[in-house]
């Protein structure tokens, strides 16, 4: 069955571009050349200048932005890690000083005082340094700001970088 309907594509084909061969192209139309418009230049344009990138001095404020966004980011993670150590040592703390069962007179855990206090370390740790870097980013980027602020005062035509303020 494969065989036959393969055989009876072929010869259809075939016949088709025999018959495909023998019909000649019809003859290209002579058609008159017809004349161009009369060419005018452009009118002349009174722009300014495109500026395609930024100028290097607002290249480098818009870096010093950029580190202090990311510091300032970095700083207030740790402020919040912080402040969840900071409830797990206060969960810590109401575990050491909740009373020992009526059973067991003086039970003390100093394990559990350990614990507490090497959390309570690392919470201080986090808050002040997390406190540090988000002040030091927030300082950052009003200086990058106040740079950007600046030049563009003295260059309004330039472009500025984005979320500029302006």
């Amino acid at each position: 069955m494969r065989a036959t309907a393969l055989a009876l594509l072929l010869v259809v084909s075939a016949s088709g571009v025999a018959r495909a061969e023998g019909v000649p192209p019809p003859p290209v139309p002579q058609l008159p050349d017809e004349p161009l418009p009369e060419w005018h230049p452009p009118p002349p344009t009174n722009r300014h200048a495109m500026f395609l990138q930024m100028s290097p001095q607002m290249q480098d404020a818009q870096k010093i932005r950029q580190a202090g966004l990311w510091i300032s980011s970095f700083g207030w993670a740790q402020l919040l890690l912080g402040g969840v150590l900071y409830a797990w040592a206060a969960d810590l703390n109401q575990d050491e000083g909740s009373p020992p069962p009526p059973n067991v007179p003086g039970l003390f855990n100093p394990q559990l005082e350990d614990e507490r206090n090497r959390v309570l370390g690392a919470t201080r740790a986090f808050l002040t340094i997390g406190g540090i870097m988000a002040a030091g980013g927030f300082v950052l980027y009003t200086m990058g700001q106040w740079k950007i602020t600046s030049h563009h005062k003295s260059h309004p035509s330039e472009p500025l970088p984005p979320l500029s303020g302006f």
